[in-house]
């Protein structure tokens, strides 16, 4: 692997099309994609499809979200030693968002657990939880500041990059505070779900 769609690559997924019965164009649409990602966790058990699809059903991208998918699968990639999943978990039970830019909902935080993923995220070697582990240390035993300090950061963070993904997810929530009658300067995730409704973001199959 070494990051540039050649002919090689091509080659593969050509290969893939063909046993799918899709067109064998050799790019694969946002559909397909979905289903290769989807086949590499289930059949191949690889644990970045794992992390990589739990993201998915945690936001809603490419699949139906479902919180509870999301974390069936970053769970059996964690397990796995797979670095990456255990951070999303700590971000996930610390600050309620995956990757620092997606905000979720109806998700009791549990700073405790989060700091267990985060701990065995970095000692994975993974280079974000290790930052975090190490900028954060000062708040000492309290785990819950600690994790009110992290999502600061990590939204500031995204905010600072420009993270259109963030700013897409940002837009998706306020349209849906606004359809329920919510004010848009609440903290935190959408609240629709305290008065048993749910996010416009959450609901249909997409392919983006």
């Amino acid at each position: 692997v070494d990051g540039s769609y050649g002919p090689v690559t091509r080659r593969s997924v050509r290969d893939f099309q063909r046993e799918m019965g899709f067109d064998q164009t050799g790019a694969l649409t946002p559909q397909e994609t979905v289903t290769l990602i989807c086949h590499a966790a289930l059949n191949a058990r690889d644990a970045d499809s794992q992390n990589l699809l739990g993201i998915m059903f945690a936001t809603g991208l490419g699949v139906e979200q479902n919180i509870d998918s999301a974390l069936e699968w970053l769970d059996t990639a964690a397990d796995r030693g797979n670095g990456g999943a255990n951070f999303n978990l700590a971000l996930i039970y610390g600050t309620g968002s995956v990757q620092g830019s997606y905000r979720l909902c109806g998700l009791i935080e549990s700073p405790e657990r989060a700091d267990s993923y985060l701990r065995r995220a970095a000692d994975l070697g993974h280079e974000r939880a290790i930052r975090l582990r190490r900028e954060f240390a000062a708040t000492g035993g309290d785990s819950a500041a600690r994790w009110s300090q992290i999502s600061q950061a990590l939204l500031s963070e995204a905010e600072r990059s420009g993270d259109r993904f963030y700013i897409a997810w940002q837009q998706r929530i306020d349209e849906a505070r606004r359809e329920n009658g919510h004010e848009l300067n609440q903290p935190g995730c959408y609240q629709a779900a305290m008065a048993g409704g749910q996010p416009a973001a959450a609901g249909g199959s997409q392919t983006e």
